[in-house]
């Protein structure tokens, strides 16, 4: 029986759901301008109470449950199928992952060790390995052959879509960018190369949305180092993810940049014995766009802001600098085009997790900097700057290149110049005893220690420290005594500017 415009039937028809759930009775049925216009009542399984429904909007059945039905197909004699449409049903976001071990805790639990598992759940996300049971459902997800067993699909649901960056023209508002977010943040959290290889988002309806792959989004690192999520540390997990977003630096330009260059790294290949070295180029214009915000001595603040930033004992701050600087220097001969050597190569494979694991605690501790783009200046230079010493020995290095004589005795000519100008009646050279004596008394009543004053005001030796401190002790008032520095905490020699006498 054919059914034409402004027909109606007054007929049984199963309409049966996709989770098979209910056998649905239809009592009218009519073809309207519209679409289909149904009016009935559903018939659980289970033999209780029908559900009486009615819809007017074309393809789509309200219940009065709250739910929608989908028509997706009826035929001429009135036989109806179609899918459950929850108006409350999250947006769910599929990942295929890989290089990923999961953990959960051996039983029985005195033994104290874990085990490896198939599944965790993190509470905002959970994993779970992809087994010869739902091997074809995930191809068929991800639509892809690129989809084995021994994989894994990490699925985080969204009740509400976030907000984007940019449009969403597939629908999924700010999915793709929290995603981003969340594989940053797994890759701070915890060691190893975890790769996001294929996503798919499932909407309400039931379509699904599969992002193309990118630079972020590739199967560039499958089958690299091993990221761990051990089940027991879900609440630490949530604890660390909250404190991150919450930063005020989290949204920051400078910030953004600095997650893109990392996450742009962490996602290519890197393979030193065949010369795949982009990772530390992008790992190093991470660091850069977060600790360096001006020109000029780009390395040595990037070295000692890092390690300051992660580090308060002198001898791991300088091993940490160190480092930095042997990646600062593979970095730029990477992009200078040059040849890195064989032991540069060995040493960057050798240790690759020291060097993985500092780039990630700084870029976690960077992030805890109240600095917005206008204030990060400031900030960064009140954990390390260049001083005077510094610009003065680039100065005398750079005019020994200099092969001109004539222009080498020009530039010293117009530096003396400038020099008497500076040196006249009117002004007086602000010695390190006055920075000194003018840091102490700014932080009256907190007593420092002479390495910690070293490092404040960027002298070029302890010995100078102590000298100015043992000059200034001989001053009523200030009190040079071994007491606990309030910059490192150590109980030693410090000195403190006492409390003004008062007047009168």
């Amino acid at each position: 029986m054919s059914i034409h415009d402004g027909d109606s039937i007054n007929r049984d028809a199963i309409l049966i759901a996709s989770d098979g759930e209910y056998i649905h009775v239809l009592c009218s049925i009519r073809l309207s301008p519209n679409g289909i216009d149904c009016s009935g009542a559903l018939m659980p399984r289970s033999g209780r109470t029908p559900v009486p429904f009615a819809g007017t909007n074309g393809l789509s059945l309200q219940l009065s449950d709250g739910r929608m039905i989908a028509i997706t197909f009826m035929d001429q004699h009135g036989n109806v199928t179609g899918s459950f449409i929850d108006p409350t049903k999250p947006y769910a976001a599929s990942v295929l992952v890989r290089n990923v071990r999961l953990l959960t805790k051996r039983r029985p639990e005195h033994l104290g060790d874990f085990s490896p598992t198939t599944t965790v759940d993190f509470g905002e996300f959970s994993v779970r390995e992809i087994g010869s049971r739902d091997f074809e459902d995930a191809r068929t997800l991800m639509a892809s052959d690129n989809v084995y067993q021994g994989d894994w699909v990490l699925e985080k649901r969204y009740p509400t879509l976030p907000g984007a960056n940019s449009g969403s023209l597939a629908g999924v508002g700010g999915i793709p960018d929290d995603l981003e977010d969340l594989l940053f943040l797994l890759r701070l959290y915890s060691g190893g190369d975890l790769a996001f290889v294929k996503i798919a988002i499932t909407k309400p309806n039931g379509q699904t949305v599969r992002m193309s792959q990118y630079d972020i989004v590739n199967d560039l690192n499958s089958y690299a180092d091993q990221t761990r999520l051990n089940e027991t540390e879900k609440d630490n997990w949530l604890q660390f993810a909250n404190e991150m977003r919450s930063s005020p630096s989290w949204q920051s330009t400078w910030f953004l940049r600095a997650k893109k260059a990392f996450l742009r790294g962490g996602s290519r290949e890197f393979n030193p014995g065949i010369g795949i070295l982009d990772r530390i180029a992008d790992y190093m214009t991470a660091l850069e766009a977060a600790l360096v915000p001006v020109k000029g001595f780009i390395r040595k603040r990037l070295m000692h802001r890092g390690a300051r930033l992660i580090h308060t004992d002198d001898k791991r701050r300088q091993e940490c600098a160190t480092l930095l600087k042997r990646l600062y220097d593979v970095r730029s001969t990477i992009v200078h085009g040059n040849v890195v050597s064989a032991d540069e190569r060995k040493w960057l494979r050798d240790n690759q997790q020291e060097w993985e694991h500092v780039v990630r605690s700084i870029l976690g501790r960077v992030v805890e900097l109240i600095a917005d783009d206008k204030s990060r200046h400031a900030v960064l230079s009140a954990v390390y700057d260049i001083s005077d010493h510094d610009r003065i020995k680039t100065i005398r290095q750079e005019f020994s290149e200099i092969s001109d004589n004539h222009l080498r005795r020009r530039f010293v000519e117009e530096l003396m110049g400038h020099t008497q100008k500076s040196t006249g009646p009117a002004s007086r050279k602000i010695t390190n005893y006055d920075r000194a004596a003018k840091f102490i008394e700014a932080n009256r009543p907190k007593a420092f220690c002479d390495d910690c004053i070293t490092h404040r005001l960027n002298l070029p030796r302890r010995q100078q420290a102590q000298q100015i401190t043992l000059a200034l002790g001989r001053k009523p008032n200030y009190l040079r005594t071994e007491t606990q520095c309030f910059e490192c905490g150590a109980t030693k020699v410090s000195i403190a500017a006492q409390k003004e006498t008062q007047m009168h």
